[in-house]
């Protein structure tokens, strides 16, 4: 086996490549259709003054800076603007690698810690289990991305979108990017987490992300059939909770104002399970906490023609064994019956000559919407009740997980007009997720119920709305 360049280009030391040292271009850069970094080293900035070190006659350009400013097109203009804190460097050389030390990568590392052991809890509406943590920690030994991602994505939970956290999300999604670009074979795991975790980012700050999911699918082959899907992917549990994520994210009634259209991973996915992943037929996917059996009705919900969604959501038992956890599940499978039906209602407002689903909303086996209304508004205050008397180990939970009944619940104009202290138990319960958010990252949302309330609109197309004010909100 031929051993690993010590002294290769830039580019495949730093994606940790062999290197054949071919000059002036190494012939894996060429065969992958990137541009060689050569192997003199680029210009530093050390105290604010570029400096080459002992090298001299460095190419004057840098990758990395063309990266960079790739990645500013994903964030708000403000962000373009803000100034990047100077690097200090101490160089040296240990068995022919070059080692870089630097205060902005100490506090990096210091922020990716900090959100293994408290962030992840914040962006996931499921229990963290400690192989997850391992997991990443392991990938952070050889993927310096994903170090920026978690830090900025840190940063951002703890100090909102401020100058330092949104320089450290210029950085982290610069560097993503570049990573998504180069590629032009089968993705590693360790691409995919940074890309499930930059889309993180820009979902707390209502920026649209879906652009990022089908570079994502493509480049890991889950459009295709298992025989083409990297091993590690398929059958390791960890990676395929991933897989799960990202198919999460793509499921089209937990994203409103989507600028992407949906992929249909998640039917996808779990009609191709692999025999041997005992872990993905377990029951809870971990960022939406949603039984996985019950995401298979959401799957669903775009066919609003088929007759059977209602029943099936009508019909659905939560399993788990935590009641606190039941009420939130019911509150989703409540949800998804009224959005069900307010897409049935705007479709026929949109399309009135078309009279084919008509019999959908007289239909007397289904239930009453005021009884599904009242049904998912016990639900909420069960849920939050409950988490409030189980202490802190609960109200981790009162996060991201009510927004989705939440919506549908505030997209009932007109029963919440006829009864105000129904409306009196949602402004509670967005009162307690804003409380826990910390970073208001639901206000665009709740901006938008407040308006479809003021305004009396009892079909207030929110998708229609966010789609043309350019913003995407993440109900997961």
């Amino acid at each position: 086996m031929i051993s690993r360049s010590r002294n290769g280009c830039f580019n495949c030391k730093r994606r940790k490549r062999r290197c054949d040292e071919t000059r002036p271009h190494c012939h894996a850069c060429i065969a992958r259709n990137v541009e060689c970094e050569g192997y003199q080293r680029p210009v530093r900035w050390v105290n604010g003054v570029a400096s080459r070190g002992h090298l001299a006659a460095a190419p004057m350009g840098s990758p990395y800076s063309e990266a960079r400013s790739v990645g500013l097109s994903a964030l708000p203009v403000t962000a373009a603007r803000l100034p990047m804190p100077a690097r200090i460097d101490v160089l040296g050389s240990t068995s022919g690698n070059d080692v870089v030390l630097s205060a902005q990568e100490d506090e990096e590392r210091l922020l990716f810690r900090k959100f293994l052991e408290d962030g992840i809890q914040r962006v996931c509406n499921a229990q963290i289990g400690q192989q997850l943590v391992l997991f990443f920690k392991d990938i952070s030994r050889r993927s310096r991305t994903l170090v920026m991602v978690l830090a900025a994505l840190q940063l951002l939970l703890d100090n909102g979108p401020d100058v330092s956290s949104l320089a450290f999300i210029d950085r982290a999604i610069g560097a993503f990017r570049s990573e998504l670009s180069e590629l032009r074979y089968p993705g590693s795991i360790d691409l995919l987490s940074c890309g499930l975790f930059t889309c993180t980012i820009c979902i707390l700050q209502a920026q649209p992300f879906t652009q990022y999911l089908r570079p994502l699918t493509e480049i890991h082959n889950l459009t295709e059939g298992f025989d083409k899907i990297d091993p590690e992917l398929a059958s390791n549990p960890i990676s395929w909770h991933l897989v799960e994520v990202l198919s999460v994210m793509d499921l089209p009634p937990f994203v409103v104002g989507r600028r992407s259209p949906s992929l249909g991973l998640w039917k996808r996915i779990r009609g191709r399970i692999p025999h041997d992943n005992h872990t993905a037929h377990s029951d809870v996917e971990i960022v939406s906490g949603m039984p996985k059996d019950l995401l298979d009705i959401f799957a669903d919900i775009m066919d609003f023609r088929d007759e059977t969604i209602i029943a099936r959501f009508w019909n659905w038992r939560c399993s788990l064994a935590d009641p606190i956890q039941t009420h939130r599940c019911n509150s989703w499978r409540y949800a998804g019956i009224l959005d069900l039906r307010r897409r049935r209602a705007l479709s026929a407002m949109q399309h009135p000559n078309d009279h084919t689903s008509d019999k959908h909303f007289a239909d007397p086996q289904e239930p009453r919407s005021e009884t599904v209304l009242t049904g998912l508004l016990s639900s909420l205050e069960a849920f939050c009740q409950g988490c409030e008397a189980a202490g802190y180990d609960k109200q981790i939970f009162l996060n991201h997980g009510l927004l989705y009944p939440i919506m549908l619940a505030s997209l009932e104009v007109k029963m919440l007009d006829a009864n105000p202290s129904w409306r009196q138990l949602l402004d509670n319960a967005k009162e307690k997720i804003s409380h826990r958010l910390q970073i208001d990252s639901a206000k665009p949302l709740f901006d938008l119920l407040d308006e479809a309330a003021t305004g009396h609109h009892d079909l207030f197309d929110i998708e229609t709305v966010a789609y043309n004010r350019g913003i995407e909100i993440a109900l997961f």
